[in-house]
């Protein structure tokens, strides 16, 4: 059974009245926070089956949202990877009144009281820039897969939009370059304030000398009207061809198909056709 327990176990089929009782039943919110053979706790579960309910009532009830699984990811890394954008509003957004009072109804000294006292007044203390073992925070991962919508809630909730991943210093902007993606690059330019236009790669490239090395013109012509300074990208190694060869695979690399958050199978991603 991959190491699942029982609040595992009722969090993957969704069961919200067995979940509550579950939690009742521990002595102290540490035990929501056990992870099974592949380092996934209930909140993981929650995230890869869609249950935003589900996550709501963990981290009312003291379920620590920074846990990482095996690949480094922690629930709000897999909703953004998802595109579930209730999900990532669960693990974002405050909590209310009436789900402080309920919490505190339901689990009196089990709930996360210092959390909770704090969350009516401030927003959940999500992971925005926790890198996973890729070196890639929430920002990243929704870009790579596209989901505008998350990256928009997460800008709201003041996520780095000039964040560089860690392992070629790539920032959203560098990675809407790479896939061609003129949708994110707009959505960037146009509603990301903080934007910078000219951070740099760990290789020194801006995002429209990436965009030239990439040979991606129509990207260029959008950076340039927007103010890019075009500067002629420095000599290097690069080729063109090998980075682009990185669209199709890389996301293949860390999880197998991105789009495996259909359905979960004891601990293992499915994915689909």
């Amino acid at each position: 059974m991959n190491g699942d327990k029982p609040l595992h176990l009722a969090c993957i089929s969704g069961s919200v009245d067995v979940v509550a009782a579950l939690i009742r039943m521990a002595p102290h919110p540490c035990l929501l926070n056990i992870q099974n053979d592949v380092a996934q706790t209930p909140l993981h579960l929650a995230a890869l089956t869609a249950q935003p309910n589900i996550m709501r009532i963990l981290l009312l009830a003291g379920a620590e949202p920074t846990v990482r699984d095996r690949h480094g990811n922690t629930a709000l890394h897999l909703s953004c990877i998802a595109g579930e954008k209730q999900c990532v509003r669960a693990l974002t957004e405050k909590f209310g009144a009436t789900e402080i009072h309920e919490a505190h109804r339901q689990y009196g000294h089990r709930s996360n009281d210092k959390a909770v006292s704090s969350l009516s007044y401030a927003r959940l203390p999500a992971d925005l820039e926790i890198r996973n073992y890729d070196g890639e925070r929430c920002v990243h991962l929704a870009a790579e897969a596209g989901h505008i919508d998350i990256l928009r809630i997460l800008v709201s909730h003041g996520a780095d939009i000039n964040a560089r991943e860690g392992k070629s210093g790539r920032t959203p902007l560098h990675i809407a370059i790479e896939g061609c993606n003129e949708d994110l690059a707009n959505f960037l330019l146009d509603e990301c304030e903080k934007l910078n236009l000219e951070t740099a790669t760990y290789a020194g490239l801006t995002a429209y000398q990436f965009a030239c090395i990439m040979n991606k013109s129509r990207m260029q012509n959008i950076l340039e009207k927007r103010g890019a300074e075009t500067v002629t990208p420095p000599d290097s190694d690069y080729d063109s061809s090998d980075i682009e060869d990185l669209d199709d695979t890389k996301m293949y690399d860390r999880f197998g198909d991105p789009r495996y958050f259909v359905s979960y199978n004891g601990g293992n991603p499915m994915t689909v056709a």
